[in-house]
């Protein structure tokens, strides 16, 4: 998706799970709906919205007669609205509280949704309208605190070491920080000075570099045990990032 997108639905009775590449906040506009996402719980209603940040699996269910206002967010399109705002808004998934003012903005907004259906211009002004109301409540500490950016760097430390033998993504290192991707990869270059990706490269290497020295398993066995695709992919990353190969190296 690359471009805001609103909808008015009912949510089905019958429990739901998904995640999508893009954020999402649900907001209530009758009834009640159960969200979790995080493993963190609660009730979507007219005074409560759920944040959910971009690959973020959350599940859902609604409550009897229920409508909600579902706005969908790009990442990348700061068009509409600043994208420090966004990333303040999903650096984490949680829930947010609406006061009156909000919440009837909010009806308003749905009126005039339901009553020009096809007027996208007037579906990204709304949207990107509720958005910068509900960042000004955020940031005024109402419900959900904006956290500082600071990153858990021993759980991130231990969580690469403990898994160099399989794929790490980005989603995966966020989830553990409750982070947006995007806000996460951000975050990281401030703690770390490099991107998740290139830590990653380098403790694979690291970890290559001495079970080649100091172990006498084969070099395919090496690749695997620390996340390689292949030997050659092995080889080839020494030789771009330490100017060495593999082979080199067991000679020494």
């Amino acid at each position: 998706m690359s471009e805001f997108n609103a909808s008015i639905m009912r949510l089905p009775q019958q429990g739901m799970a998904h995640h999508h590449p893009f954020h999402q906040i649900v907001i209530g506009v009758s009834g009640q709906a159960e969200f979790e996402v995080e493993g963190r719980g609660d009730i979507v209603d007219i005074r409560r919205a759920c944040l959910v940040p971009s690959c973020f699996e959350h599940h859902f269910c609604g409550i009897d007669d229920n409508r909600v206002l579902v706005l969908d967010i790009p990442e990348l399109d700061t068009t509409y609205v600043p994208e420090p705002v966004v990333n303040a808004l999903f650096e984490r998934a949680g829930y947010l509280r609406f006061d009156p003012d909000l919440t009837a903005l909010v009806q308003s907004g749905v009126r005039e949704l339901q009553r020009f259906p096809d007027d996208v211009e007037l579906t990204r002004h709304l949207s990107a309208t509720l958005l910068l109301s509900a960042y000004h409540r955020l940031a005024d500490k109402t419900d959900l605190p904006i956290s500082q950016g600071r990153l858990d760097q021993d759980r991130l430390i231990q969580f690469v070491e403990d898994h160099l033998h399989e794929r790490i993504s980005i989603h995966q290192l966020a989830a553990l920080v409750h982070l947006s991707p995007s806000h996460f990869q951000v975050c990281f270059r401030d703690a770390f000075g490099e991107t998740p990706h290139q830590y990653v490269l380098k403790r694979r290497l690291d970890r290559a570099q001495q079970l080649i020295l100091d172990s006498r398993q084969s070099l395919s066995q090496i690749a695997e045990q620390c996340g390689f695709s292949s030997q050659a992919a092995m080889s080839n990353a020494f030789r771009k990032h330490r100017q060495v190969t593999p082979g080199q190296l067991r000679r020494q």
